[in-house]
């Protein structure tokens, strides 16, 4: 619970809430039953501890049999309806033996004609073994396959009841609480469908979590995507619709063709470029920081490498690689030694340093420190570099729209909601909260692009294509693209409303305009790198602060508000089986809806892109960085020398 409430008030609260429910479920329970029973509709309740009620009636060992087979027999030999609802922490094991008895024989059921029966479940394992035991309908969400009679019924007897609802309503009046007001609506909603199974405890513990979460924009969103949800992502208008009508093919003369630019303009950009970087954003004489800091994203858990560790640590050279270090170059060398190593050149190529903030996993900020400790920072200053939990979270979500809670190894639930990163656009907040006071450009690279440097001539190019853009175009922001290949699926510049702006790949192109997915396609139209520049008077603003007179930042961009927010389907392991859920996410491409950008297309795609996504691309990717490194003058080998 919040801090101002004390645990004698929220337990308190939470017997109010529980008993004003239970009252009401006698009563719901009689007008449930008496609602099914004109229909031939039975209901099966399958709770939490494994106790079974038949409509409105609890059912014991001795009858139970008897009473599940009365309500299966069908007033027609070919028609039956039987809806079973699994509560989310009841035992697999526990509702498996009772559908394979149905199957089987074992209770009598299933000998009269072929019937209708429905599992209602948030227990997605139960799916292959319900279609092995030959169940002919199987779906969790009553609202996608029942007869509009029966959704009536339904709607009137679990949705709507009268006295159910006004209870809630007076609770909610007579607390005042906004937590109390959030469960309140969530239990209305149906976003919080296992409150009713948690214990006293474990309702304080969901309860903190939710006085933490925007609720409003949960619900909002959930409203806006429940079509993709409910369809397992096969429905994808809600993630598209804001694009209907606006997307055409992107204008390729707007953009900056870095190979096509004569031998004058590639110096004129580099030198601008270089001199730009070379600046001191500082007046002191020592450690002088330059206008330039590095954002290193870095949170990724390297799930497709099967490790329990960062993909930011990985070792890219010695036994995990089998390729050999270049002389005097540690076999500890990584992902995020690479990135360190690019800093240190830049630095003493430009003679200023470059602050670098990289973003991790709350779970694993403390392995990318020990591994950065243990190798002195590969010889960096540890000052200048900063490492932030990406903080941006939401919680997962079952497809009949309910909050989804964590899960042991065995898929029974735990009494905490299932939290997921909100993807790369949380970048965003770290580009206008972490950054130093001195930055005025911000470099995003991912950990795992191995050519995304800034220390070389090509990125000084870069960057004094982008200051020009800036000054004849208004554009503070670079997008840098790389050459396509076969089996590139990647996003790319757009058209929408007459100006390049990034969209991210297939699932969001194709629905709303299918000619302009194939022309990226089949002509070969470069593909966003997650690598870019910003300038940071696009995202925020120095203003002075009325009452101290001291200068203080005003978002200009609010991450939450202002880029769009995607539904993306997920899927767990439990058990050898895989149980869908669904995870609302952020771009930070999103960002050129907003902020006009300049898209760069580098001369060539390993100056800029070596992709290490799989581990099976990791070898072959380190030899081309080992290659890359010697043509653009980057020294991979760490100076021995201690830093404060």
């Amino acid at each position: 619970m919040g801090r101002g409430i004390g645990s004698y008030m929220a337990s308190s609260v939470i017997r109010s809430l529980d008993a004003r429910i239970s009252h009401n479920s006698v009563r719901l329970s009689l007008e449930l039953g008496r609602a099914m029973k004109p229909h031939s509709i039975n209901i099966i309740r399958i709770n939490g501890d494994g106790k079974m009620f038949v409509n409105s009636a609890k059912l014991g060992q001795k009858y139970c049999a008897r009473m599940i087979s009365n309500s299966f027999q069908p007033v027609k030999k070919d028609h039956r309806n039987v809806y079973i609802f699994c509560y989310p922490n009841a035992s697999s094991f526990k509702i498996a033996r009772f559908i394979r008895g149905l199957a089987t024989g074992n209770l009598k059921l299933v000998e009269n004609g072929r019937g209708l029966v429905r599992v209602i479940t948030q227990d997605y394992s139960l799916t292959h073994m319900l279609a092995q035991a030959e169940v002919d309908y199987v779906k969790a969400s009553p609202n996608t396959t029942l007869s509009e009679q029966a959704i009536r019924v339904l709607d009137g007897a679990l949705l709507r009841n009268p006295s159910l609802d006004s209870s809630l309503k007076c609770l909610h009046k007579t607390q005042r609480n906004q937590i109390i007001d959030g469960i309140v609506n969530d239990l209305l909603h149906g976003t919080l469908d296992f409150w009713g199974n948690l214990t006293d405890k474990e309702k304080n513990v969901i309860a903190g979590q939710i006085s933490r979460l925007d609720m409003p924009l949960i619900r909002t969103l959930l409203d806006q995507h429940g079509e993709f949800i409910s369809s397992l992502g096969e429905i994808v208008r809600s993630n598209v619709a804001r694009y209907e009508g606006r997307v055409g093919k992107p204008d390729l003369q707007d953009m900056t063709w870095i190979e096509n630019a004569d031998a004058l303009k590639k110096k004129e950009w580099k030198e601008a470029g270089e001199a730009y970087l070379k600046e001191r954003a500082n007046k002191e004489k020592e450690a002088p920081i330059g206008r330039l800091s590095m954002l290193v994203l870095a949170a990724g858990a390297a799930t497709r490498f099967g490790l329990d560790s960062p993909k930011a640590v990985y070792q890219l050279f010695g036994e995990s690689t089998q390729v050999k270090p270049p002389k005097g170059v540690s076999e500890e060398f990584s992902f995020i030694a690479s990135a360190i190593m690019d800093a240190l050149n830049f630095e003493k190529n430009y003679g200023v340093a470059l602050p670098i903030v990289i973003t991790t996993s709350p779970g694993k900020r403390g392995i990318i420190e020990e591994h950065l400790i243990r190798n002195n920072f590969f010889g960096a200053n540890r000052e200048n570099i900063t490492l932030i939990y990406q903080t941006g979270e939401m919680p997962r979500i079952y497809r009949n729209l309910s909050l989804a809670l964590k899960r042991d190894n065995q898929g029974n639930a735990l009494p905490e909601i299932d939290m997921a990163p909100t993807g790369h656009g949380w970048a965003l907040d770290a580009v206008q909260n972490h950054m130093p006071p001195t930055t005025e450009v911000v470099f995003v690279r991912n950990v795992d692009n191995l050519a995304a440097t800034v220390s070389d001539e090509t990125y000084a190019t870069i960057l004094g294509a982008l200051l020009e853009a800036k000054k004849e175009k208004g554009r503070l922001l670079a997008i840098e693209l790389a050459e396509r290949r076969k089996g590139d699926k990647g996003g790319s510049p757009v058209s929408i409303d007459g100006r390049n702006t990034l969209l991210e790949g297939e699932d969001y192109i194709k629905p709303v305009a299918p000619e302009v997915w194939d022309h990226l396609i089949e002509d070969a139209i470069p593909f966003n790198t997650l690598t870019m520049t910003i300038f940071m008077e696009a995202i925020r603003e120095t203003v002075k602060d009325e009452g101290t007179g001291k200068d203080k930042y005003v978002k200009k961009v609010d991450r939450v508000k202002d880029l769009p927010w995607y539904m993306v389907k997920k899927s767990r392991s439990v058990l050898n089986d895989q149980w869908p859920l669904f995870q609302f996410e952020q771009m930070l491409g999103s960002l050129s809806e907003i902020v006009p950008a300049e898209f760069i297309v580098a001369a060539k795609r390993e100056e800029r892109f070596i992709p290490n996504k799989e581990l099976w691309e990791v070898p072959e990717a380190v030899r081309t960085f080992v290659e890359q490194s010697k043509k653009k003058g980057i020294s991979l080998i760490q100076e021995n020398k201690e830093k404060a």
